[in-house]
C-alpha cells in the first residue's frame, strides 16, 4: 500500500475576530492543470485547486464554523469569455483553531474533455463571505497526437479509499490524495511519490517498453538516480511510484523524469521541483495510564513491537506512542494528527454506547468499532439458543441461556469484506465477539451456531 505524508508552501496570513466572523486578508490558494489521456482520444484536463482554511473567511453558525467558495468557470477564445458553469462550496469545520490554520486546506478538481486549439480556463474565485476575488488562467494545450507519457502529480499520500473522503481522487478502490502547487515534504518521510500514465498507440495489438529515468538533483549535484523499465500492451497505464528522501536535508531539489521509447527511439523529459523541510515530533497521550495506552495499542501493533513496549522505560514508551501517531497520521502536514483525532472520537464513541462495567473502549464492540469504524450495516437480534446443537454443553458452561440479544456488524463499502457476531454470553448486556470473518487478529467459537438456535438465519451473514 502506498502511503505518503506530504507537506506544503503556505502563505502565513494575519486574522481578525470580530462578531464570530473570522477575516482573511486575501484568497491566495494553490492551482494544478495537469493533462491525461482519454479512452476517446481527447485530452483531459484535471485542475486541482486547493485553499488553506486561513485564507478564507469562516463565520460562525448554528452548523460549525462556514465558508462560501463560489467558482465561475469560463472559456476564453480570441477576447471573448463564455462562462460554463458556476457553483459554490460550502466548507464546514467544528474547531475555531482550524480557521486559523494554514496547513489544513479545502481541496477539489474540476475535470473535462477538450479536444480543440486556441483556448484557455479560466476560474474566479469567490470568498462570498467578503466579496474578495481571485482569478486564475491557463492556455488548454492539448497532449501530442501519440503521446508518450501524461503530466506528473504529488501526492499526499495514496492508499485504500475511505467511503466518500475525496470522490474525484478515487479509482479502482484507491484514493490520490492529490496535492496542488509545489510541495514540501518532510524529513521524516521516507519516500516521495508521483504519479503520471504512459500511453501505447498500439493500443493492445502489441505491447510497448518505456524506459522511465527518475533522478533527484540539489544545485546541478545528482543526488539519486534509477532506471525503470515499463513493459505494457494496453492502451495506457498509470504508475505511481516513489523514490527515498530520508537521507536528504531541508532544502529545494529537482525531480527529474526521462522518459524513452525504446523502440520508436522517442524521448521526453518533464521536470518538476519540490522542498524538504523539518519535521517535529509532537507528544501525544490518548489516556494520562500508560497501561490504558498499552491496551489501545494492542489494537493496532504487532505483538514484537508490544514486546518492545513492555521492556522500555516510561520516557521510551512516551517516545513509542509519539512515533505510532505520528506514522499513522493522515496528512502529517497539518498541525493537527488526524488519525490521533480520528481514534479519540471512536474511543468517546465507544465510552458512549458499549460501556459495560468497563469503559466503553475496552469491551469487545469497542476494540472492533476502534480498530474498523462504524460498520456499514448492523443486525440487531435475539435468540435463547436452548434447541441448538450443543445447547446441553452450553448450559453447562453458562446456566440456562434464556433470551440473549446478539447484534451482527458488516463491514463493505471498504477494503475486505469483514463481517463479526456478538452475543451476549452472560445476561449483563455485554456482548462478546464469538464469529468473525476476514479478520485473523479475532477468535471465532468452534460451536458459535449453537448460541444462535435452530432458528438462526445464515443469509444474515452474506
Amino acid at each position: 500500500m502506498f502511503y505518503q505524508i506530504i507537506g506544503r508552501i503556505s502563505f502565513l496570513l494575519i486574522f481578525l475576530n470580530i462578531l464570530g466572523v473570522l477575516h482573511s486578508q486575501d484568497l491566495n490558494h494553490f492551482i494544478d492543470n495537469n493533462r491525461f489521456l482519454g479512452d476517446d482520444g481527447n485530452t483531459y484536463f484535471y485542475i486541482d485547486y486547493e485553499f488553506p482554511y486561513n485564507e478564507l473567511t469562516f463565520i460562525n453558525t448554528d452548523k460549525g464554523f462556514n465558508a462560501s467558495l463560489e467558482i465561475e468557470i469560463s472559456l476564453l477564445y480570441k477576447g471573448k469569455k463564455r462562462v460554463l458553469k458556476t457553483f459554490t462550496n460550502e466548507i464546514i469545520t467544528l474547531s475555531k483553531n482550524s480557521t486559523f490554520s494554514n496547513e489544513i486546506s479545502f481541496l477539489d478538481r474540476i475535470s473535462f474533455g477538450w479536444q480543440k486549439t486556441g483556448y484557455s480556463i479560466q476560474l474566479q474565485f469567490t470568498d462570498l463571505n467578503t466579496e474578495i476575488v481571485k482569478t486564475w488562467t491557463d492556455e488548454l494545450i492539448l497532449l501530442d497526437k501519440n503521446p508518450l507519457h501524461s503530466d506528473i502529480e504529488f501526492c499526499r499520500s495514496i492508499g485504500p479509499a475511505q467511503s466518500n473522503f475525496l470522490p474525484k481522487y478515487q479509482e479502482n478502490g484507491l484514493l490520490y490524495y492529490v496535492t496542488a502547487g509545489h510541495n514540501a515534504f518532510l524529513t521524516h518521510s521516507d519516500s516521495i511519490f508521483v504519479v503520471y500514465e504512459l500511453y501505447n498507440e498500439f493500443a493492445d495489438k502489441k505491447e510497448k517498453t518505456v524506459r522511465v529515468n527518475y533522478e533527484i538533483s540539489e544545485k546541478g549535484k545528482r543526488i539519486y538516480s534509477l532506471d525503470r523499465d515499463i513493459q505494457f500492451a494496453k492502451r495506457k497505464i498509470k504508475i505511481a511510484d516513489g523514490f527515498p528522501i530520508n537521507n536528504l536535508s531541508k532544502g529545494k531539489y529537482n525531480l527529474t523524469l526521462t522518459f524513452s521509447d525504446l523502440e520508436n527511439v522517442k524521448t521526453s523529459i518533464c521536470t518538476e521541483f519540490f522542498f524538504v523541510k523539518e519535521f517535529k515530533l509532537k507528544n501525544l497521550r490518548m489516556f494520562t495510564d500508560l497501561k490504558d495506552e498499552y491496551k489501545l495499542l494492542q489494537y493496532f501493533v504487532t505483538s514484537q513491537k508490544l514486546k518492545v513496549w513492555r521492556k522500555s522505560s516510561d520516557k521510551a514508551k512516551n517516545n513509542f506512542l509519539s512515533k505510532f501517531w505520528a506514522e499513522n497520521d493522515f496528512i502529517i502536514e497539518t498541525e493537527e494528527n488526524e488519525f490521533y483525532d480520528l481514534i479519540r472520537d471512536r474511543v468517546n464513541y465507544c465510552n458512549d454506547n458499549f460501556k459495560h462495567h468497563v469503559k466503553g473502549w475496552k469491551t469487545d464492540r469497542g476494540r472492533i468499532y476502534i480498530k474498523n469504524g462504524a460498520p456499514d450495516e448492523i443486525v440487531k437480534k435475539s435468540s435463547n439458543g436452548s434447541s441448538a446443537e450443543g445447547a446441553e454443553q452450553n448450559t453447562r458452561r453458562l446456566g440456562k441461556l434464556g433470551v440473549r440479544r446478539y447484534e451482527i456488524w458488516k463491514y463493505y463499502s471498504k477494503g475486505e469484506p469483514k463481517t463479526y457476531i456478538f452475543f451476549e454470553l452472560q445476561a449483563s448486556g455485554d456482548l462478546k465477539v464469538i464469529y468473525a470473518e476476514n479478520d485473523s487478529f479475532e477468535n471465532t467459537f468452534p460451536n458459535w451456531e449453537s448460541y444462535l438456535g435452530d432458528e438462526f438465519d445464515s443469509s444474515l451473514l452474506q
